[in-house]
């Protein structure tokens, strides 16, 4: 399940957030589970939840509501604590049990997302030293090569796909 599933199941929550609406695949689980007991709780009780925001923070997942009547604070509360403690044992990838890791983001993965993760920045790190030469090469020939319009022009525009290129792994690898 994909947190656009979640969308269609449950639009009553999830079709006027305000501040944006997010996680990772690991927690729909979690949160389909949050948003089923809260539609029950809200018919059953005669009133309306609005879903403000859910997001990843410092490793755990927010769940963020509008006002809800004084009588049923501590019940709606209750099930989204509940929610986010267990998002910060959840892998927020994958879904199998997780811890929270340190390093730049604080992300709550299992082992194997984690190596997935350390193995992309490796990859990323690796692009930018390559990126490095690869405008090295460029300039040396943009240097050598004012003379040609035509040429020199080409190797602008080489430079910028280059750097969207670079732009890309860098967003995926870290």
């Amino acid at each position: 399940m994909r947190f656009t599933d979640l969308e269609k199941k449950y639009p009553q929550f999830l079709t006027d957030v305000q501040c944006g609406a997010d996680c990772g695949r690991g927690w729909v689980p979690i949160l389909d589970n949050l948003m089923g007991t809260l539609d029950v709780l809200q018919r059953k009780e005669g009133f309306t939840i609005t879903v403000a925001q859910i997001k990843e923070k410092f490793g755990g997942l927010r769940f963020y509501i509008g006002a809800v009547p004084t009588e049923h604070y501590e019940t709606v509360y209750t099930f989204i604590d509940e929610a986010e403690q267990l998002a910060y044992v959840t892998c927020e990838d994958c879904g199998e049990p997780g811890k929270t890791r340190q390093g730049g983001w604080i992300r709550t993965l299992c082992d194997e997302c984690e190596n997935r993760l350390q193995q992309r920045k490796k990859t990323a790190d690796g692009l930018c030293e390559s990126e490095r030469d690869i405008n090295a090469i460029i300039k040396k020939l943009m240097d050598e090569e004012k003379e040609d319009p035509m040429l020199y022009k080409s190797l602008i525009e080489l430079k910028k796909k280059i750097k969207e290129i670079y732009e890309v792994h860098s967003m995926v690898g870290g």
